[in-house]
C-alpha cells in the first residue's frame, strides 16, 4: 500500500520526511530546486530528491542515468579491463550503490576487479581499498586498487577527505549551520517545534543536541 502524507486530512502521495510535495515545500520554506527548471522542493544540498540521488550516485546532480547492461556485460567489461594501466582513473560505466560506488549484482565490482587483478583478499578482513579517492565517483581501475585492512582504508579516506563526515556523508540532510542554529535554538524551542522547522525527525534533532551526532562541529 502507497505511503500518503502524515498530516491530518491530507491523502496526498508521501514524497519525504512523511509529507506529500507540497507539505514539505511549505515546511522547508518553500525553497525549490537550485537546478534551473526544476520546481521540485529542496531535499539538501539546495537540490531535490532526484538531483540529489543523482549527485549521490554520480558526483553530480545533472548527471545522466547509468545505461542498462546486458546479462553478462559488467563483468566481461571487468576482464576486459584488469589489463588497464594508465594514471587516470577507470570510472565504471554501469549501475553504482547509492554511495556512488561500482555495483555488480549487488556485489562491490571493486573487490572483484581487485581480485582478479591483485588476486585474493590476504584475510576475511581486508577490503579493496582506493589510491585515488575517487570510489564514490566510480573508479575502478585496478592500478588504483589494491587490498587493505578496515582500518588502513580508513586513514585513506581521512587523508583523502572521503571519510563522509557531516555535509560529505551521502545521506546528510542538514548543513554545518543548520547544525549550529538547532543548537543555539535548544532550551528555547522544543525539539518538536525544531524539527519542524528543519525538516527532520526529533530524534535528529536530540542526536545534534546532545552531540551524538555531528560532534565534530563546536
Amino acid at each position: 500500500m502507497a505511503r500518503i502524507c502524515s498530516v491530518q486530512g491530507c491523502d496526498q502521495k508521501h514524497y519525504a520526511l512523511g509529507w506529500c510535495k507540497t507539505h514539505y515545500a511549505r515546511l522547508r520554506s518553500v525553497e525549490t530546486c537550485s537546478i534551473p527548471g526544476c520546481d521540485d522542493p529542496i531535499l539538501a544540498r539546495g537540490w531535490c530528491c532526484c538531483h540529489y540521488n543523482r549527485w549521490t550516485a554520480h558526483g553530480d546532480p545533472l548527471a545522466e542515468v547509468e545505461r542498462h547492461a546486458r546479462p553478462g556485460e559488467p563483468l566481461a567489461w571487468l576482464h576486459s579491463h584488469v589489463g588497464y594501466c594508465g594514471d587516470s582513473c577507470l570510472i565504471w560505466p554501469f549501475a553504482r550503490t547509492g554511495k556512488g560506488y561500482a555495483n555488480l549484482g549487488g556485489q562491490a565490482a571493486i573487490n572483484i576487479m581487485c581480485e582478479l587483478a591483485h588476486g585474493r583478499a590476504p584475510t576475511s578482513k581486508h577490503e579493496a581499498a582506493h589510491s585515488c579517492g575517487r570510489g564514490r565517483d566510480g573508479c575502478i581501475s585496478p592500478v588504483h586498487l589494491r587490498w587493505a585492512t578496515r582500518k588502513e582504508n580508513h586513514a585513506d579516506k581521512k587523508l583523502h577527505g572521503t571519510n563522509c563526515e557531516g555535509e560529505s556523508n551521502y545521506r546528510a540532510i542538514l548543513t554545518e549551520a543548520d547544525v549550529i542554529a538547532i543548537r543555539s535554538l535548544a532550551g528555547r524551542k522544543s525539539q518538536t517545534q525544531i524539527a519542524l522547522q528543519f525538516g527532520v525527525s526529533k530524534g535528529c534533532v536530540t542526536g545534534v543536541i546532545y552531540r551524538k551526532n555531528w560532534r565534530h562541529i563546536p
